[in-house]
């Protein structure tokens, strides 16, 4: 959990790459859930409310989706950043989920050099 600054603004930055490790395969199926009960193939980055479940995708526990793959996303990326305006959620108490849900066929997943920098208003 962070607990963000209140009047400030807030930017979330990170690397982020992905390798499927069978391109034959699907590459990537997004249904509305985290979990493994139907098939599932996804990298997704939220912010979170403060002590919501943290398998949950409900609107009401997601406050932003900062990344997710997509269905017909290329199987490999590259390091290549990833950034996030956190401002609206200064003076709160956020989670950051990094999740990979994988059923259909292995992937590889990276993040590097996670970091929120903070300016006072």
């Amino acid at each position: 959990m962070v607990k963000l600054r209140p009047r400030s603004r807030h930017r979330l930055r990170f690397q982020l790459a992905y390798q499927n490790a069978e391109p034959d395969k699907p590459n990537f199926v997004t249904p509305p859930t985290l979990g493994l009960g139907v098939p599932n193939q996804q990298v997704r980055v939220d912010v979170l409310k403060a002590g919501a479940p943290v398998r949950s995708v409900q609107r009401r526990h997601v406050l932003d989706r900062v990344f997710r793959t997509e269905s017909g996303d290329p199987d490999v990326r590259a390091y290549r950043a990833v950034k996030a305006n956190l401002t609206p959620f200064a003076g709160r108490k956020i989670r950051l989920r990094f999740a990979v849900v994988v059923n259909l066929a292995p992937i590889r997943v990276g993040i590097d050099a996670v970091k929120i920098k903070t300016k006072n208003d």
